[in-house]
């Protein structure tokens, strides 16, 4: 326990100060816990950064960066505190379990995190929003894209996502190539799920045209690309039957199943091939960013 004293003029004065009062002349601080909850970050310009999310629910997320090499790890566990000690638990590393268990001194000053491990200091400002892997654009989204279209199986390698997991909003777009080394042109696949006005979380999201909806799908499929004069089938007439059960999202992870089937965009119109509608089934989504 802290103690202070105060003296003056021969005679012990007592300090009323956030303080338990004991006998006049001695005064014993109450030492506030510490409370980390927030997102933390330090910075060495050119060099490297580090992000801490403490949440309020005991859950920890760590992004640590080295500009140099253009690398990111995301590290992830829980936290909590016994006085001025915190303890942070790490269960997963990039995609990878693990089990480390990290102790630090801390203290929150003036909106700065100091933690101090052995001797090993290292201070961070608080700043608004966390940041993840895919805030600083070095990296891409690798993995699977999949689905039988119309009793064929094919695979959509050349990717696009547009994902605001906290806005609710995911958009994938596999885009089509005249030729390998040609620059990708229009969309051939489309996959858009609206989790507004909440954020996007494991659930299916079906096709539903109605104003207002939530937990939505939109699925767009162009079996010809390349022909200027048909438009595509898609999901936004007669409300045709779809879903996407998407089973795990963050930052930088998307996985799910999906099918749906596609309607000629205007009334009346054919595919090239004679098709009025288009059936994609058994789609896998299986997406992270590396």
């Amino acid at each position: 326990m802290k103690r202070s004293y105060v003296a003056g003029g021969g005679s012990a004065l007592c300090l009323a100060v956030t303080v338990v009062l004991g006998a006049c002349g001695v005064t014993e601080v109450a030492v506030a816990p510490l409370d980390p909850a927030g997102v933390w970050q330090s910075t060495v310009d050119g060099v490297s950064e580090t992000t801490l999310d403490f949440s309020a629910d005991g859950s920890f997320e760590r992004f640590s960066v080295a500009f140099s090499s253009e690398t990111c790890t995301r590290e992830s566990g829980t936290w909590r505190v016994d006085g001025a000690r915190l303890s942070i638990g790490l269960d997963m590393r990039d995609g990878t379990p693990i089990s480390v268990t990290e102790s630090y001194d801390g203290a929150v000053e003036g909106g700065v995190l100091s933690l101090d491990a052995g001797g090993l200091a290292a201070s961070f400002r608080s700043v608004s929003r966390m940041v993840d892997c895919v805030t600083y654009g070095w990296g891409a989204w690798t993995g699977r894209v999949a689905a039988n279209v119309d009793g064929v199986d094919r695979t959509f390698d050349d990717l696009e996502v547009d994902l605001d997991v906290d806005a609710g909003t995911l958009r994938l777009t596999g885009h089509w190539r005249p030729c390998p080394a040609c620059p990708r042109e229009v969309p051939e696949l489309i996959l858009e799920l609206g989790g507004s006005p909440g954020a996007l979380e494991p659930a299916t999201y079906s096709v539903q045209n109605a104003a207002g909806a939530q937990r939505t799908l939109f699925g767009f499929y162009h079996p010809d690309p390349g022909n200027p004069d048909f438009e595509g089938f898609s999901t936004e007439r007669l409300s045709p039957p779809g879903e996407f059960v998407l089973v795990a999202i963050a930052d930088e992870r998307i996985s799910g199943t999906f099918s749906f089937r596609g309607n000629p965009r205007s009334d009346g119109d054919v595919a090239p091939d004679g098709r009025t509608f288009t059936l994609l089934t058994e789609g896998v989504v299986d997406l992270a960013y590396r």
